[in-house]
């Protein structure tokens, strides 16, 4: 499993091996059979003879890794790697450890991120050893996550660009060097009943931590003054509460047990922080 985008643990399945990776896949993360997985890789080349790989996507500049591409598939990959569609997901992890492992495989490497299926995605080695601990060998642990929260997808097989999951390669920045960029509709409200997902991540109950999480939305006194109420709420109840708030907002609700993640004017440190 690739811990989004820094470092590599545990299972390293040659994406050859169809009937190991489905039965091991399944019993260490609980990963829904249905759901595709993302093949990684350490070079360009190494997708050849995988992948109908787009030579505008090689040219992609370093900062855009990494990246998750929906290409169209080779009968070279395995129904179980691809959940039997006709497209796969392929990334190089810019991390030189994920980049050092791969390259060392000299194989392609189908895994899913390192977390069981449902829960938060980890960022750190500790995350992975809380959630996984008894169901792996080893941990390779290359540090915290650059990013933090997920790899973008972004469908390449047909017209213009599409988001499938949005993640830390944004709209703007792919549009810098591709042009225009579509974002799928279900990216931006709930699946509709009967809805296919078009990507993991989008579908389920998906990265959810065990405790209660209430989202406060609105005017910016007014989300300060509810999280303060709700804090109190729950305290008063009995239950272990905190809040997690912009650096802005600490001072306010310093008796809420405040988290900080990151300024309201830094996209980039929220999304570092958040998980």
């Amino acid at each position: 499993g690739f811990v989004n985008q820094s470092f590599v643990i545990r299972i390293q399945n040659n994406i050859m091996q169809e009937k190991s990776l489905s039965i091991r896949e399944i019993i260490v993360e609980e990963k829904p059979p249905v759901n595709k997985h993302c093949i990684n890789c350490a070079l360009v080349p190494d997708t050849q003879c995988l992948f109908l790989f787009l030579n505008l996507l090689a040219l992609l500049p370093i900062h855009l890794w990494p990246l998750t591409l929906i290409l169209p598939r080779k009968p070279a990959i395995p129904d179980e790697v691809a959940a039997s569609l006709p497209t796969v997901a392929v990334r190089m992890p810019s991390h030189p450890v994920a980049a050092a492992l791969l390259r060392a495989c000299k194989l392609p490497i189908a895994a899913p991120s390192a977390n069981r299926s449902g829960k938060p995605s980890p960022t750190t080695a500790h995350h992975v050893l809380v959630d996984m601990d008894g169901r792996i060998p080893l941990i390779l642990d290359g540090g915290s996550c650059d990013v933090g929260v997920e790899s973008t997808v972004l469908d390449v097989t047909s017209g213009a660009p599409c988001i499938l999951r949005p993640g830390g390669i944004t709209k703007d920045m792919l549009e810098s060097v591709l042009g225009h960029v579509d974002v799928a509709g279900s990216v931006l409200r709930p699946l509709q009943k009967g809805e296919k997902a078009l990507s993991p991540g989008m579908r389920y109950k998906h990265y959810s931590p065990d405790g209660q999480v209430t989202l406060v939305e609105g005017a910016e006194a007014d989300v300060v003054a509810a999280m303060a109420k709700l804090a109190a709420h729950a305290d008063a109840q009995g239950h272990r509460a905190c809040v997690m708030c912009f650096t802005e907002h600490m001072d306010a609700l310093k008796d809420c047990h405040p988290h900080d993640i990151g300024s309201r004017d830094n996209a980039s440190e929220v999304a570092h922080r958040l998980f």
